[in-house]
């Protein structure tokens, strides 16, 4: 079921935020993040693409690279996607002018998206801006070209942003979901992007109640070489507290992520007029339950009279691994553990033959007086003093 979070009418302005979709993906987020939320950060669509800009309805578009792609789109050439961004990084910067973050939402795997994010967050952080990174990572049933450009784009990407977040497409969905249409799988990811963004921003917004700053979430993401992943929970009723904060805790875009293992973590909480200061204890205490005493823990509450009775608990969380999962699932070993590290505890290291070296004859030296240091004949090699055996 679709969850309909209010428009971002409170405590935004057009001037110092903005989110920007790119590529084909983006741009259709972009879209319906235009009709949802028709009041809040400036919205914006990059494309390379000109028939894709003019069917999308975001506010305002950019088209990049004319000269590169010939107002096409990038073929799936990331190489190309990079060209069209650096072609017009003047027209990006002078968009970022003035904005104090800026959020890029893309699907990785294809040309534009995967291309031009990096020039993208360059462009906005010449501006000055903060750059947080929603990015979506294709489903296995797109090939495996696709996903390894999708997780070499995920390297470079959390390599320069202030904050790259992944959602693994394959990882909103469980078995009972395979029958959803292919619209309906789509506007899942799309409301779940949606989600994060609005989680985030409030979490950074000045008029929270409690509120995370840029120098709090600059600490938080110290390792830029780090993605994360986030989870969230959508609850109303007489235990919304309970039920949100342990749905953000299990959900499955967490992707078996440790709570318990994180070094830091975000947490937003959102709700209504209603939401009281034991309700934020009592999912705060939930967190703390599941983290380890010496994680730190940045916590942001905001009040959105829109949520109603609603609250909505959003948990992000630095992802064990510094590259992304496989988008089909299977990063899970046969002893259950991730198959990365299933792969660090099998490799073992590769053994040589020892070289036969001996005593070599000096040669033209034959008749010269030997070097003698501490009692060493020092004209002979270390190696064959010291009987050191060298590796072919």
């Amino acid at each position: 079921m679709t969850q309909q979070f209010p428009a971002q009418s409170a405590g935004l302005s057009q001037g110092i935020a903005c989110i920007m979709g790119l590529g084909r993906a983006g741009c259709a987020i972009i879209g319906r993040l235009a009709m949802r939320r028709p009041v809040g950060p400036a919205l914006a669509a990059v494309h390379t693409d000109a028939k894709v800009l003019s069917e999308c309805t975001a506010p305002t578009k950019l088209q990049i690279g004319k000269r590169a792609t010939l107002g096409l789109g990038a073929s799936g050439d990331p190489d190309l996607g990079r060209r069209a961004a650096e072609d017009d990084m003047d027209l990006l910067r002078g968009f970022f002018s003035g904005k104090d973050i800026v959020f890029i939402v893309a699907g990785l795997g294809g040309g534009t998206g995967t291309g031009a994010a990096p020039a993208l967050v360059t462009a906005a952080q010449d501006a000055g801006a903060l750059t947080i990174c929603f990015v979506a990572m294709p489903f296995s049933i797109e090939g495996s070209g696709r996903r390894d450009r999708a997780e070499k784009g995920l390297v470079e990407l959390t390599g320069i942003a202030d904050l790259t977040i992944a959602v693994h497409n394959e990882k909103l969905f469980d078995p009972a979901d395979r029958q959803i249409s292919l619209q309906s799988a789509f506007e899942k990811i799309a409301d779940a992007l949606d989600t994060g963004i609005f989680a985030m921003w409030k979490l950074v917004s000045r008029r929270g109640l409690i509120n995370v700053d840029f120098a709090d979430l600059r600490n938080f993401t110290k390792d830029k070489a780090q993605p994360c992943v986030f989870g969230y929970g959508y609850a109303g009723g007489a235990n919304r507290a309970d039920v949100s904060s342990e749905a953000a805790l299990k959900s499955p875009l967490l992707g078996g992520e440790s709570i318990a293992a994180a070094e830091s973590l975000l947490v937003s909480v959102i709700g209504g007029p209603s939401l009281t200061l034991s309700e934020v204890n009592r999912i705060m205490a939930k967190v703390t339950e599941a983290s380890r005493r010496e994680t730190r823990v940045f916590m942001g509450a905001s009040v959105d009279e829109e949520m109603g009775d609603n609250l909505l608990v959003t948990v992000i969380v630095p992802s064990a691994d510094r590259t992304a999962d496989p988008p089909g699932g299977s990063a899970v070993g046969a002893d259950g553990q991730p198959a990365s590290v299933e792969k660090k505890k099998t490799r073992t290291k590769t053994t040589q033959d020892i070289l036969p070296l001996t005593t070599l004859g000096k040669g033209r030296f034959k008749d010269v007086e030997p070097t003698i240091f501490e009692g060493e004949d020092v004209d002979t090699p270390t190696f064959i003093r010291r009987n050191i055996p060298i590796d072919k």
